[in-house]
This record gives C-alpha cells, structure tokens and sequence, in this order.
C-alpha cells in the first residue's frame, strides 16, 4: 500500500541523513530505491485500474457477453484480435473464449502498449485511473 507518510519521510530523512558526512551515498541509495519501488507501486495500481475500467466499460465485467459485432467476453475481444495478440504475446495456447486467458491477455496488451485496441474505453480507463492516482497520492 502506498503510503504518503513513509514517502514524506524517506524524502525528509534522505535530505537530512544526506547532510552527514560518510552517510550521504547510503542515503542517497536508499532514497532512489524508495523512490523506484514508489514509482513501480503506482505503475502496478495503474495497470490494475485501466484493466478493471476496460473490463467495465466493455462488458460491465460480465464474461458471458457478446457484442453486435461478434466481440466476446469481459474484455470484449474480437477472435481475429485475440488471435492475433496472443501470437504476439507469445502465448499461442490461450483461448478466445476462457475468461482467464482473456484476462491475462488484456493485462499483457495494456503493460505492452496495446491498449489502445479498445479505444474509447482505454482512453476512458486512463483519465479515471489517472484522476484516481492523483487523487490518491496527492500530499
């Protein structure tokens, strides 16, 4: 869990233990790698919300759903995309019509830069998640 207090701190301690001599280095180090494992927290909750806001958007998160179109399940994959995106994925055993597999292939497509597929609910995804981050580690 993200935590606003122990980020302050970090930053805080690091500039103060950063003014001691012989402990500056080590303090620096571990003020870069708070500041990474922060950055990969925020990724990772970014990932997880655009997914869940796609899968509602798309199909009110109902797998067993088919679009006019012919797009199936949660994240309303067409089978000729699907098809395609998991060759990509290097994942040639996943199957259209398997809520799992569905789900695994979104989260690569998203972490992959593919998201876009989905278009309005991707770009609808992104603003929420982004409004929600914000809001979220705003000080």
């Amino acid at each position: 869990m993200f935590k606003k207090t122990a980020v302050i701190l970090l930053i805080m301690g690091s500039f103060w233990l950063g003014n001691l001599t012989g402990v500056a280095k080590a303090s620096r180090v571990a003020f870069e790698e708070g500041v990474a494992f922060a950055e990969n927290q925020v990724q990772e909750r970014a990932y997880e919300s655009i997914v869940t806001n796609i899968t509602y958007c798309e199909s009110r998160n109902v797998h067993d759903r088919t679009s006019w179109a012919g797009a199936y399940g949660r994240a309303q994959f067409m089978e000729r995309t699907f098809n395609w995106m998991k060759k990509l994925a290097g994942k040639p055993g996943l199957q259209w019509r398997n809520e799992n597999d569905q789900m695994w292939l979104l989260n690569w497509t998203v972490r992959n830069g593919y998201g876009s597929h989905w278009q309005t609910c991707y770009r609808q995804a992104v603003a929420k998640t982004t409004e929600t981050l914000i809001a979220t580690i705003s000080f």
